[in-house]
């Protein structure tokens, strides 16, 4: 060790080199090791913001399929409320708004379609479904009982101009409607309008009572759908499937060594 000393003593210059050499090289390998830390520091960032991103993807996708779904149930509701009323009311204005949230209804359904679960996209079908039959029924049976109400009123059980009216409503199908509705007003003259003999030549030969069972049966399927609905509805939000994107291009960082 001693002879080394007196090796470098003698030869000063090559010391100093070995000296910044070895200086050099340490910084070299400080260096290195701060930029591949650097790296992976990057690396890690991107992959915490690549996760962050599909976290916020997901609460926004939860909050999308929370809130249509809510609005298709209200609207469904909504226009069985309506459909109600017009069974209670003979209003035309309530008749136009049936149409109107028929058309919302429609619109709903389609968006529920783009963001649900196949499993929700069904329930949400047969509830839309339902209720749409509810109001096909509303626009067919209502306007005949409010007719027929208003027939018994001026024409009771045993007057001739209602038994003749009884009989021109059952007659086969097989005459001929606008001939049926011209015997229709010539037996009650103008107590009747044309929209009113209209309805009672098209579906009055059903009885009240099988058109209130119609109603009724059909107004109870709305209801076991909308149940149905939201049971599946919970079930989607509690889970995590069917909310990944169906191909993922994230890279996969590591940390080089």
């Amino acid at each position: 060790m001693d002879g080394l000393w007196k090796y470098f003593e003698k030869h000063d210059a090559i010391f100093t080199a070995l000296i910044a050499l070895t200086v050099g090289l340490i910084a070299y390998l400080g260096a290195k090791a701060q930029a591949n830390g650097g790296r992976a520091q990057a690396a890690a960032a991107r992959e915490a913001a690549t996760i962050a991103a599909e976290a916020q993807r997901v609460a926004n996708l939860w909050t999308v399929r929370q809130v249509q779904i809510a609005q298709l149930v209200r609207s469904a509701s909504s226009l069985r409320q309506t459909c109600n009323r017009l069974w209670i009311v003979n209003d035309e204005d309530l008749a136009d708004e049936i149409n109107v949230k028929s058309e919302e209804l429609s619109v709903l359904w389609s968006e529920v379609r783009l963001i649900a679960t196949q499993d929700v996209v069904e329930e949400a079908g047969r509830l839309a479904a339902n209720t749409m039959k509810f109001e096909e029924l509303t626009h067919q049976f209502a306007p005949v009982l409010h007719a027929k109400a208003k027939l018994y009123r001026y024409f009771p059980d045993g007057t001739r101009e209602g038994d003749r009216a009884m009989h021109v409503m059952h007659m086969s199908e097989d005459v001929d409607p606008e001939q049926r509705a011209e015997m229709l007003s010539a037996a009650v003259g103008s107590v009747l309008s044309h929209e009113e003999i209209y309805h009672l030549v098209a579906h009055g030969r059903k009885t009240d009572r099988e058109i209130s069972d119609l109603r009724d049966r059909q107004r109870q399927r709305c209801l076991v759908a909308e149940d149905s609905l939201v049971h599946e509805t919970r079930a989607m939000l509690r889970s995590k499937e069917d909310i990944e994107p169906e191909a993922s291009t994230r890279r996969r960082w590591r940390r080089r060594r």
